[in-house]
């Protein structure tokens, strides 16, 4: 009962568990653990309409160096001058190196003034995070900061 016959071929049960998870392995496609930059930037990209972005008036809080990977606090702020056509229609937090890049986006009134968000991300390993914040006139202010993962008993991230 514990044998399989296959084209006059005797496995034991064993023998076929094995051949059948390699068969699997093989046909199943392989993800990537990691994300790399360049699918962050082609997000920001899809998410913003454009390719150039200002490196101004943001600014990100978070830890140079974290062991508390799970839950990085993150705080995201823009600076003024505010008037109806400077006012931030949304931000988007991406993390370069996470399986996927979008962390999450956040769309405020203009009632959000000033405009900071506040929460907590996951990193999978040391990596740059980068917050896009979209005006209403259309143009795109961009932050990065990185934040050291360090996993204990594994060393640096």
């Amino acid at each position: 009962m514990s044998d399989f016959f296959v084209d006059g071929l005797s496995l034991s049960r064993r023998q076929f568990v094995v051949a059948t998870c390699l068969l699997l392995a093989g046909i199943v496609p392989e993800r990537r653990a990691h994300g790399a930059p360049e699918d962050a930037a082609r997000f920001l990209e899809q998410m913003t309409g454009t390719k150039t972005w200002r490196a101004e008036r943001m600014r990100i809080i978070l830890p140079p160096i974290t062991d508390q990977w799970r839950f990085v606090p993150i705080t995201v702020e823009v600076d003024g001058p505010w008037d109806e056509m400077h006012m931030v229609r949304s931000i988007h937090l991406v993390a370069e190196r996470n399986p996927t890049p979008h962390v999450v986006s956040f769309h405020l009134s203009p009632e959000c003034w000033p405009p900071r968000i506040s929460t907590r991300l996951r990193l999978v390993r040391t990596q740059v995070v980068v917050a896009a914040a979209i005006l209403c006139d259309g143009s795109v202010l961009v932050g990065k900061e990185i934040c050291k993962v360090v996993v204990p008993g594994k060393g640096c991230g």
